[in-house]
């Protein structure tokens, strides 16, 4: 099937050939670079990066060097979620706020709350995602529906879906009438992921709102039907192993286990290394759920090993609750009840981040 270009991508394309000045142009550019990072096309972008770089290297200006900064930061982030992507959409967000580019400084700050929301910091997301709608025109579709869906996930994390569903229509009203596929791809894979977060924390703690997991596997396939129609490979690594931890949860190790062996070795570190602890847990529940026991403790100790500083909260608590129940099942009891408290603790602080979400983002509105 071959893909059908967004409405986006040619009115974008259609902004450079009609563009009244050359920097008016570049500047498109730069912004199709962005639309193109979005959408996976990542080489593609990168090279329209690097070119105007080397045409702006002797003679730089303020608007193209916040937009390429923007660029710069977006590629990367979908590249391989590079901390050095904040830094550059940082810079952005600097440029233009010093140069009183409102529109351009609205959009990074959007785009450095989805960083926040990477990082699950809670208070900085709130700060961007209102700065960015108070400063954004109501026909600014692409800051708009950037920070309407990072609220809607922050919130849909925090359990509070009658808060969320409303973040979440605005997002895909501001993206449909800007006919920005990318972003609809992006809500519909950003719908499914926090479902699954939801489905394992009840699952795995006992605790939480796992409303509309029935919907979670549906929402996989019809996401990747999506990205099939409009050419978008973007989440490409993430999709098999988003049904792997579908089909772990839904007791299908065997299921589950093949997509591991399949996709993770590889995949989990284009982008997604902050997940391997949370991955390499699950990996060793399925094993030893099949009596893998050698295999089922190897990938046990490696999730162990796997934690560090940038490992979210939830995927700590989920990897050291796996963990204790795989000790739990080989008869290791010292160290069930040591990962059992680890676990414990983890969940608690997760619930708490849950509420800060809500007392910070319940009273945003349109306006910021």
């Amino acid at each position: 099937m071959r893909p059908v270009p967004s409405r986006l991508l040619r009115e974008l394309e259609s902004a450079i050939s009609v563009a009244p000045t050359g920097i008016v142009a570049d500047c498109a550019r730069a912004e199709l670079a962005c639309y193109l990072a979005r959408q996976g096309r990542l080489d593609e972008a990168r090279s329209i990066v690097t070119e105007l770089r080397q045409k702006y290297g002797q003679m730089p200006n303020v608007a193209i060097s916040a937009w390429l900064s923007l660029a710069e930061g977006i590629e990367l982030y979908f590249r391989n979620l590079s901390t050095g992507s904040r830094d550059k959409v940082m810079r952005s967000h600097a440029l233009s706020t010093a140069a009183g580019l409102v529109k351009m400084q609205a959009l990074s700050a959007a785009w450095l709350s989805q960083m926040d929301f990477t990082k699950l910091a809670i208070e900085p997301l709130a700060q961007h995602a209102k700065q960015a709608l108070k400063l954004a025109e109501p026909d600014d579709h692409s800051a708009r529906s950037r920070a309407s869906l990072v609220l809607a996930q922050a919130l849909h994390v925090a359990g509070r879906w009658d808060l969320a569903a409303p973040w979440y229509r605005r997002a895909h009203t501001h993206a449909t009438a800007q006919g920005d596929d990318a972003t609809v791809s992006a809500l519909m894979h950003n719908m499914v992921c926090m479902r699954l977060d939801n489905l394992r924390q009840t699952k795995l703690s006992g605790v939480g709102d796992a409303s509309g997991s029935n919907l979670v596997l549906p929402g996989t396939e019809s996401a990747g039907r999506f990205d099939e129609l409009i050419g978008a490979s973007s989440l490409s690594a993430l999709k098999p192993l988003l049904r792997a931890r579908i089909l772990s949860l839904e007791g299908r190790p065997a299921e589950a286990l093949i997509l591991y062996e399949e996709h993770m070795l590889t995949d989990v570190d284009h982008g997604f290394s902050r997940m391997k602890s949370d991955m390499l847990s699950d990996v060793a529940w399925c094993r030893v759920q099949l009596q893998q026991s050698e295999l089922a403790l190897a990938a046990a100790v490696s999730a162990e090993g796997n934690l560090n500083s940038e490992t979210q909260i939830d995927d700590r608590a989920a990897t050291h609750t796996r963990l204790g129940w795989f000790y739990l099942a080989i008869g290791q009891m010292e160290e069930a009840l040591r990962q059992e408290t680890l676990a414990l603790q983890a969940w608690d602080t997760y619930v708490g981040m849950q509420v800060q979400i809500v007392e910070l983002l319940s009273t945003v509105t349109e306006s910021g």
